[in-house]
Parts: C-alpha cells; sequence; structure tokens
C-alpha cells in the first residue's frame, strides 16, 4: 500500500461509518452530457465490432459536425435576416432578430470551442479524478469529498434541465398561439411556409433550439462542477492542516488520550466547527484507525509529522495546478461570455420594455433574461468564492498546534506559508477577473446599451412624428 492511500489516495480505507468510498470518475454526468452534445466525441467502441472501429471513430466526429451545424446553420440564417430587416428601420425587429443571432452564435462558438479543446479538457478531468483525496488526514475530525461531489452532480444535472426547459418554449410559441410561422424570424433560400416544407423547417429549429439549449448549459455546468470539486478539495486540505499534529500522533502508535480529549472538545460550543464550505466534518473512529496504524511499521512522531505537512504540501499544489488549467481553458471561453451576456442583456430588456405586449413573448423574454442573468452569476459567484477560498490556507493552518512541535517542520512551514498567499481566480481574457465585480460592471455596460437603444427608438419616433 503506498504512503499516500491512508491520506486520501485510492484506497478506500473508512474513517468512520460517515466516510464514503472513492470514486474514480467524479465528472461522468458532465461528460455523457458534453458527449451528447457532441463537444466530447461519444465513445461507442463497445457497441461495434473492432474492425469497425475507425468507421466508429469518424461517426464519432461526424455526429458532433453534425450538431454544430444544427446550430451555426440557424445562426448564419439569422444574420442574414438581420441584414434584411436592417432595411425597414424597424428597431424591434432588429433588436430582436440580433438578439437571436448572438445567442446561436455563441452556442456554435460554445460547440467548436469544446470539440476543439477537448483533448486538453479530459486531460483535466482525468487528472482530477486520479489526484484528488477523497477525506482529509486521519484525526481528530475528517471531511469528505462526498457534499462537494453531490452539489457538483445536482448543479450539473437541474441547471441543464432548466436551459433546456426555458430555451424549447420559445420553440413552442407558434403552437401555443396557433399561428402558421416558425418560431425563429431565419431567412431562408426558400419558401419556408409551404406545406411538408414547414413542418420539415420546425422541427429542424425545434432540434436546433433543444441543441441551443444544452450547449447553453454545458458550458457553465461545467464551469461550475470543476470548480465545487476544488472548492471540495480546498475543504479537505484545510481539515488536513487542522489534523496535523494528531494525524502524527495516530500514525506514530501513539497514546489516543491526547486524540479522545481534543474529540471531546469538539462539543464545545466555543470550538471550531464545521468551518468548511461545502464538507461537514465528523469525529473519526479512532480504535478502528488505530488497529489499521498497527501493521504499517514503526515510525517517529517527527517523520509522521513531516510526512503529514509533505501530503499537505502535494494536496495544495495539485488544487493549484487544477486551477491554472482551468484558467487556461476557460479564460477565452468567459471572455466571449461576457460580451455575449452584456449584448443580450441589453437586447433582452430592450425588447422586453419596447417590444410587442403578447403574453407569449413576454415569457419567452422573461425565460431567457432569468437563463442569462443566472448563468453569468454562476460564473461570476463560483468564480468569488475560488478566489475567496483560495487565500483560506494559511488561516487554516493555525488551527493544527503544529507550534507545539515547530523545532521539527519550522523550515517546511515558512514554505507552505509562502505559497499559501497565492490567490487562485479565473479570467475572461486575461483582461478581467470573473468575480461579482464582473457582474456588477456586465450589467451597468448592459444597461448603458439600453439607454443608447431607447434614445435611438425616441429618436426615430419624433422623426416619423
Amino acid at each position: 500500500m503506498a504512503s499516500n492511500d491512508y491520506h486520501g489516495g485510492k484506497a478506500n480505507i473508512l474513517y468512520s461509518f460517515k466516510d464514503s468510498e472513492r470514486l474514480d470518475n467524479l465528472f461522468v454526468l458532465m461528460i455523457k452530457y458534453l458527449q451528447l452534445m457532441g463537444q466530447i466525441s461519444p465513445d461507442l467502441s463497445s457497441y461495434v465490432p473492432t474492425f469497425l472501429s475507425p468507421i466508429e471513430r469518424w461517426f464519432s466526429r461526424l455526429y458532433g459536425f453534425l450538431i454544430l451545424f444544427s446550430v451555426l446553420h440557424v445562426a448564419l440564417f439569422l444574420a442574414k435576416n438581420t441584414f434584411d430587416v436592417l432595411e425597414t428601420g424597424e428597431l424591434e425587429q432588429i433588436t430582436d432578430s440580433l438578439m437571436l443571432t448572438i445567442i446561436y452564435s455563441f452556442a456554435s462558438f460554445s460547440s467548436a470551442y469544446w470539440m476543439f479543446r477537448q483533448k486538453r479538457l479530459m486531460e483535466v478531468l482525468q487528472e482530477i479524478n486520479q489526484l484528488h483525496r477523497h477525506h482529509s488526514l486521519a484525526g481528530v475530525t475528517f471531511v469528505s469529498y462526498r457534499c462537494s461531489y453531490n452539489l457538483a452532480h445536482k448543479m450539473a444535472k437541474y441547471w441543464n434541465l432548466w436551459c433546456i426547459v426555458g430555451v424549447v418554449f420559445w420553440a413552442l410559441a407558434p403552437l401555443c398561439m396557433g399561428s402558421h410561422t416558425l418560431p425563429l424570424p431565419c431567412w431562408y433560400p426558400f419558401d419556408a411556409l409551404l406545406p411538408f416544407i414547414y413542418e420539415l423547417v420546425y422541427i429542424t429549429q425545434i432540434w436546433a433550439q433543444f441543441n441551443m439549449g444544452l450547449l447553453f448549459g454545458n458550458g457553465s455546468a461545467l464551469f461550475v462542477a470543476i470548480i465545487i470539486i476544488v472548492l471540495g478539495q480546498f475543504d479537505v486540505l484545510f481539515c488536513s492542516l487542522k489534523n496535523l499534529d494528531s494525524h502524527a500522533l495516530l500514525m506514530s502508535g501513539q497514546s489516543l488520550k491526547a486524540i479522545k480529549v481534543s474529540q471531546s472538545l469538539q462539543d464545545d460550543k466555543d470550538s471550531e466547527v464545521n468551518q468548511y464550505l461545502y464538507s461537514t466534518e465528523y469525529l473519526s473512529d479512532l480504535e478502528n484507525l488505530s488497529q489499521q496504524v498497527l501493521n504499517r511499521g514503526d515510525k517517529s512522531f517527527k517523520q509522521r509529522l513531516h510526512a503529514a505537512l509533505i501530503e499537505c504540501v502535494h494536496l495544495h499544489q495539485f488544487i493549484l495546478k487544477a486551477c491554472d488549467t482551468l484558467e487556461e481553458l476557460f479564460n477565452p471561453f468567459c471572455l466571449i461570455k461576457s460580451l455575449q451576456v452584456t449584448l443580450q442583456l441589453c437586447l433582452l430588456v430592450f425588447v422586453g420594455v419596447e417590444g410587442e405586449r403578447s403574453t407569449v413573448r413576454i415569457v419567452n423574454c422573461l425565460q431567457y433574461l432569468c437563463l442569462t442573468l443566472a448563468e453569468f452569476f454562476l460564473f461570476a459567484y463560483f468564480g468569488e468564492m475560488l478566489r475567496c477560498h483560495s487565500v483560506r490556507v494559511g488561516d487554516a493552518l493555525w488551527r493544527s498546534r503544529w507550534w507545539l512541535n515547530a523545532h521539527l517542520i519550522k523550515r517546511d512551514v515558512f514554505i507552505f506559508l509562502t505559497n499559501s498567499e497565492r490567490t487562485a481566480k479565473i479570467t475572461a481574457g486575461k483582461l478581467f477577473v470573473m468575480d461579482l465585480d464582473r457582474l456588477r460592471a456586465v450589467v451597468t455596460q448592459a444597461f448603458s446599451f439600453l439607454t443608447l437603444l431607447q434614445n435611438m427608438a425616441e429618436k426615430r419616433e419624433n422623426e416619423v412624428a
């Protein structure tokens, strides 16, 4: 058994009946969503014979391009329609068509971007799957990764479901109104309202709308899921730092009396319990753990304390490396997303204020507006949480009583405290930090553009009058 197995490695050593076993794939649901949209090539090798594997690979790639085409051709036809309505001068029609063009253009970008970066993305997910710690160092208490995993799983599932429901209603609007029109005002090089052709085009637009909803949600769901898992690893690190001295006592085979005294203090109202973002702190089953330690060979308290600190350093380095890779993957995506949200918010509010007052139209605009605000809030909020949580590493170290044995690990502690000052953050194109200030800035910019559009609309009404 590797030395790392006892503190969060691949071996499923449980610290109590409340502990959870290790999972080999933390992102199984997200990968399924990405494969469904062709952003990651679906693996069909288990369904076809070996001699057909080259065809299977080509089919997987073709499927991804088919999904991309379903939204890209709508984006292009919407862009053509926008240029056509520019000649009419009807600001309401222009903004309506331009809004849909922006939405479908970003969906096309999202599909193409993750198809292009899928190899790098899978490397990141594999690295997190292999190196994550499923629980903290054994000691007085422990935390598990399970809470953060469950939250990431639920966020991905319900956010994508909400996106699908929100955008599909737009596709069903003509049916609700009983009108012989298409849900998306696209230009077509033929008469799309002819019998049979109308039904075919309508089905194509519903399919494109469904794909757009998942492409809209997949990027933010992936971003949120990875960050929640990383924040769960910070919780594991904080608890491991808190358990440095008790872990060394336990692993060196010394008396459990001092650790049990510390456990009894966990019920004290003045003690700091559950200081973690997502994880729940539990008391360790010391009797069971001590029996497992008996067969691990004798090492001194100093060696165990040093090894525990080294494990914390390795975990901290793994988390920072994961954050750096996440920044590399998402900073272009977040830059385009910021631009899209700014324009989209402006147009959605303008269409809602100045546009037609039909019930279906108001519901559609409100759905898109809520989805747009909620999505960018997810980017900003979890970017903020990552930045704030990453600087608490040094504070977590002081919760342990390592200073009673500072002469044993003094140099290592100084190095660790220096590295703990590094802040993990996600940026938009290396220009802006994705945090709540960025959300405020985007909303402010959107309403500035809205004021400009309203002034243009008022000026045109005066000219017509």
